[in-house]
């Protein structure tokens, strides 16, 4: 070790080992007691970063907590807003639509371009492309098998489908006579007789 030096031996006089032991057991209880405070400092330094470090994670962890729970407060609010907003647009045009008879002819809207397509022509359009050739010649039975069943899904895919349009059209035929309801009674109040045309 480092720092220890031989004991200096007297010329002539006896040497006694007993108090050259005892010292050196000294030396060594007091290092090792300088080592042990200095290790209790280190770990008394070393749990206080540790508090420090567990409250600045709670903190944050808190922090963190505050900000989602406003961030989903926000978020419900724009959800709501943009419900309203959307109710109240379709709101209006129904509104729009089915007042439009109404209204004096600069205020309607003038048809101006190209040539539309009537809405037959999208249909027709529309199953033209839905349409499909059906090529069952050369097919086996197994292969015939599963295109019936592919087409019976498909069928009773399209029979719901109608049946949603129809419970649709229904529904939609009952706020439009709501609306025609409303702005009837609207101009009655204004003092604008309901039957223009």
């Amino acid at each position: 070790m480092p720092g220890l030096a031989a004991p200096k031996i007297p010329d002539g006089e006896k040497v006694d080992f007993d108090d050259i032991h005892r010292k050196r057991m000294e030396k060594d209880l007091t290092e090792l007691q300088t080592l042990i405070e200095a290790h209790f400092e280190k770990r008394k330094k070393e749990e206080e970063e540790l508090v420090n470090l567990t409250d600045r994670i709670e903190k944050r962890r808190s922090e963190r907590a505050e900000q989602m729970k406003i961030r989903a407060e926000r978020e419900r609010e724009r959800q709501n807003k943009m419900a309203v907003s959307s109710t109240l647009s379709l709101f209006k045009l129904m509104v729009h639509n089915s007042c439009h008879h109404m209204c004096p002819l600069p205020f309607q809207q003038t048809q101006t371009g190209g040539k539309r397509q009537t809405e037959r022509e999208k249909k027709r359009k529309i199953l033209n492309d839905r349409r499909k050739e059906l090529n069952i010649d050369h097919l086996k039975d197994d292969k015939l098998r599963l295109k019936t069943s592919t087409m019976s899904s498909l069928s009773g895919i399209n029979f719901t489908v109608g049946l949603d349009a129809r419970k649709t059209i229904v529904r939609d035929q009952f706020g439009i006579v709501e609306i025609v309801q409303v702005c009837k009674m609207q101009s009655l109040l204004i003092g604008v007789s309901p039957y223009l045309g």
